[in-house]
């Protein structure tokens, strides 16, 4: 199915026209494929977010109040996942705010040296 196709499907969904994607829509790697053109519709064009300025301003709640949820939970992806599906080898996890918020305080300092050594 071509991008197009995909991402007039994701509109539909998300204007409400239909309730849910269709049946075996995010079957395989095909509908990894298909995550990646929604996330980066709705993170680019939907929402215009720079993709330098994910790591900043995209939350799970973000993804999840547009309808990601349920197709990242049929892989068992979390936020970071559907985003490094969407933009693979561009970002850490450390890098997003929520990541750190997530493992407390006590893991901050691991985090900064595993920073530190992929540089």
């Amino acid at each position: 199915m071509s991008r197009e196709h995909v991402i007039g499907i994701y509109q539909n969904v998300l204007d409400g026209k239909v309730k849910r994607f269709p049946n075996n829509f995010f079957v395989g790697e095909e509908g990894k494929i298909y995550m990646k053109y929604m996330t980066c519709y709705l993170l680019e064009e939907r929402l215009s977010i720079q993709v330098n300025e994910i790591p900043v301003k995209v939350k799970a709640s973000i993804l999840w109040s547009h309808r990601l949820r349920s197709p990242a939970l049929i892989y068992g992806w979390n936020y970071y996942d559907v985003i490094d599906n969407a933009y693979p080898g561009c970002f850490k996890p450390w890098e997003f705010h929520q990541f750190l918020i997530s493992i407390g305080t006590d893991k901050k300092g691991e985090i900064e040296q595993l920073r530190q050594l992929s540089m």
